[in-house]
């Protein structure tokens, strides 16, 4: 149990990767596993285990937000019974409760994201896969789901895939890095951090400067201080001038130097 950051760049292979383990599509090549067995020899019983929340959410509008988790849970084998009272579980857990019976069309994104993760829950599964789960939301709605799956991660494994690493820094038990469809980290948090002691640099410069140093090096962040403009790159080797930084590092350092860099 726990939550797996998947980070990688649009085009890095994470939602391939989800439609493979979700069995929506078919390998060329190699085996997926679950308690030691192929997920294609398990079938129904393997599917049982799912919750699955695509990065394109499909959902009819005019279904309130409880008859679609009772639509959803049926489909996962539940009664009626169960699966009202389990969507209602799930969205007062998720502060949806008051909005229980109004059209999917009429609630915010924010809103329905939540619905779309309860429809996930539904049938209590095992895995939870979660493709780019906040993408298009607020810094407040993404904050929300996030203490929520954190809450909930000590009861089932989570495979969270993203681009955007805060979505995944302050939570994930495990950090793994894609790139062109393979596999670059994998590693807690606080270890890839750790690992970029000696690889992040800054440099004071002038807004003339920005153009040309940011194309030397991967920049990370340009930010405004008292002594003006710093710029903080990412590398293996820096010119004079830079100092390299050992404090302050953060996974977003991680990702630009494993997702920038040719590997």
């Amino acid at each position: 149990p726990g939550i797996y950051g998947i980070l990688g760049e649009n085009g890095a292979g994470k939602s391939t990767l989800m439609n493979l383990i979700t069995d929506n599509s078919k390998s060329d090549e190699g085996k997926i596993f679950w308690n030691e067995k192929e997920i294609q020899k398990q079938k129904k019983s393997y599917r049982e285990q799912l919750g699955y929340m695509p990065q394109r959410q499909g959902y009819y509008p005019e279904f309130s937000a409880i008859a679609y988790l009772i639509y959803m849970g049926k489909l996962k084998g539940l009664s009626r019974k169960q699966a009202k009272q389990q969507g209602m579980e799930l969205l007062e857990r998720l502060n949806l409760a008051e909005h229980a019976n109004e059209r999917m069309a009429d609630l915010s994104g924010g809103m329905r994201q939540r619905v779309m993760l309860a429809q996930a829950l539904m049938g209590n599964p095992h895995i939870l896969i979660l493709d780019e789960p906040t993408v298009g939301l607020d810094p407040k709605e993404r904050i929300r789901i996030r203490n929520f799956l954190a809450e909930i991660s000590a009861e089932r494994i989570i495979l969270l895939a993203t681009h955007v690493v805060s979505d995944v820094e302050c939570i994930a038990d495990q950090v793994l890095l894609m790139k062109e469809g393979k596999l670059l980290q994998v590693a807690p948090p606080s270890e890839l951090i750790r690992q970029m002691e000696g690889h992040v640099a800054e440099k004071e410069c002038t807004k003339k400067d920005l153009l040309y140093l940011s194309e030397q090096y991967n920049t990370a962040n340009v930010v405004q201080r008292k002594e003006g403009l710093v710029i903080r790159v990412v590398g293996d080797q820096f010119e004079e001038g830079y100092h390299c930084v050992s404090d302050n590092l953060s996974l977003e350092d991680v990702y630009l130097y494993y997702c920038t860099n040719a590997w």
